[in-house]
């Protein structure tokens, strides 16, 4: 008697490997799709904290922003890198970090410039502290990192009779300028976002500052 047992035939197989790698390659999709977005946002919350910090260093220098020597010091320049702009900021305050092994306190020559990136595509915002009467060899800039894939930070002010200018130069002889520093700063940094690279990541912030001038007698 026959037991009629029967194997696969060979369409049957190949039909099941088909219905088999179709079942894998859209878990497979799905398991990178989710990575995707797992890492985009992972480069989101990275870019927050970057501007989070670079914005709060910037709120405590324009607030400690003081003379030297009678003379208060805040100026704008603009400056090109691949044919893009962007300001740089220079201050005088005495919210110094010291990076060495020196003392704190004092008033320090603080800058905001931009760099290129050389391990990227992108720019880094740096921030240079240079106590006052410190010397440096060629007068050379000692910047740390405070975020990357900048595509552009601003700086607005406001005079004091509510004036809003693109610059400011306490240095200049403009009498509404000269020797003083505005009441409000706005600050606008844009951070490159992976997932709309047509549409940066804007963080802003306004400052008020404490002092803007000093009467000399």
């Amino acid at each position: 008697m026959k037991t009629g047992n029967k194997g696969f035939t060979l369409i049957e197989i190949l039909i099941a490997i088909v219905i088999v790698a179709i079942v894998f390659s859209s878990a497979y999709g799905a398991y990178r799709a989710t990575l995707n977005i797992i890492s985009s946002h992972q480069k989101e919350d990275e870019a927050y904290a970057m501007a989070r910090t670079a914005l709060d260093r910037i709120i405590q220098d324009l607030g400690a922003a003081a003379p030297y020597k009678g003379d208060f010091e805040l100026s704008t320049q603009q400056q090109e890198i691949d044919g893009k702009e962007f300001t740089t900021l220079v201050l005088r305050s005495t919210a110094h970090v010291p990076l060495r092994d020196e003392a704190g306190g004092g008033v320090a020559r603080i800058e905001y410039y931009v760099e290129r990136d050389e391990d990227g595509e992108g720019y880094l915002l740096l921030r240079d502290d240079r106590r006052e009467g410190e010397r440096r060899q060629d007068n050379q800039k000692e910047g740390y990192l405070l975020c990357r894939d900048v595509q552009s930070i601003r700086f607005r002010f406001q005079d004091a009779v509510g004036q809003i200018r693109d610059g400011w130069d306490s240095l200049s002889d403009q009498p509404e300028q000269r020797n003083r520093l505005p009441q409000i700063v706005e600050v606008e940094l844009d951070l490159a976002d992976v997932r709309h690279p047509e549409l940066p990541l804007r963080f802003a912030t306004k400052v008020f500052l404490p002092v803007t001038s000093i009467d000399h007698e």
